[in-house]
C-alpha cells in the first residue's frame, strides 16, 4: 500500500524509541493495523507505549507509481531491525526525492506491506515474526483522574516525549495516583506506566507500596 513519505518517516521516528531492543518480550516490533483508509501504528514495551494514526493518501497513476496490487492483512508486524533500516533508508532518500518530486509526484510516496518496505530505489524484504500480534491500543482508553505524585523513570519519559513536534503543545493527562500518564499531540499518543515501588522490611522481604 502507498503511504506519504514524510508522514511515514515522522510516525516511525515517533514510535521507534519506545520499541524494546530485545526479543524476549515479543514486542520488539511496530504493530500495524489497517482500518479502511487509516493505518494505526503502535509500539512499546513494559512501561512506554506509543501510537500514531495515519490517513492513507488518495493516489492516481498520474500522481504516484501504481502499487503492487497486493492488499496487506488487517494486522501485521515489522521487526525493529527492519523498521530502523527502513527509517534510515527514507532519511537518505529524503533530499533526492524532494527534488525529483517536482517533476514526478510518485517520489512523495513509499510502499509498505507485510513482506516489503519500499522507498525510491531501495527495498527491504522481511518475514512476519512467529509470535502473536500484540493488541496495544487498549492502553490508550484512559479516564482522567487527579494525582499528587507519580514516581517515573526519566528515561521512560524521554522515550515517550521523543518525536513529538517541538512547536505544538503536548496534552498530558494523569489518570490517577500510581496509574498511567497519557501524552497526546494530534494523532500521536504515548503512555508511560509508572514502575511499582518496593520497600524492604527488616526480614529482607520486599513488599509493593500501594498508593
Amino acid at each position: 500500500m502507498i503511504l506519504d513519505r514524510l508522514e511515514t518517516l515522522s510516525a516511525i521516528s515517533f514510535i521507534e524509541p519506545a520499541i524494546p531492543k530485545g526479543s524476549d518480550s515479543g514486542k520488539n516490533c511496530l504493530f500495524v493495523r489497517v482500518d479502511g483508509d487509516k493505518l494505526i501504528f503502535t509500539g512499546g514495551g513494559q512501561f512506554v507505549t506509543k501510537k500514531a494514526v495515519m490517513i492513507r493518501p488518495t493516489t492516481t497513476e498520474e500522481s504516484a507509481r501504481p502499487a503492487k496490487g497486493k492488499n496487506p492483512p488487517e494486522t501485521f508486524m515489522i521487526p525493529r531491525a527492519d523498521l530502523f533500516a527502513f527509517k534510515e533508508m527514507m532519511k537518505e532518500h529524503k533530499a533526492d526525492c524532494k527534488k525529483l518530486a517536482k517533476n514526478d509526484a510518485s517520489y512523495l510516496f513509499v510502499e509498505m506491506d507485510d513482506t516489503e518496505l519500499i522507498s525510491y530505489d531501495g527495498k527491504i524484504v522481511y518475514e512476519q515474526p512467529k509470535y502473536e500480534f500484540k493488541e496495544l491500543e487498549s492502553a490508550f482508553d484512559i479516564v482522567k483522574g487527579g494525582v499528587s505524585e507519580i514516581p517515573v523513570i526519566s528515561a521512560d519519559v524521554i522515550a515517550a516525549m521523543s518525536g513529538f513536534g517541538k512547536s505544538e503543545a503536548v496534552e498530558v493527562t494523569f489518570t490517577g495516583p500510581g496509574s498511567i500518564i497519557h501524552f497526546q499531540q494530534g494523532d500521536y499518543e504515548a503512555v508511560v506506566i509508572p514502575p511499582v515501588e518496593t520497600i524492604e522490611e527488616n526480614e529482607g522481604e520486599q513488599l509493593e507500596i500501594e498508593e
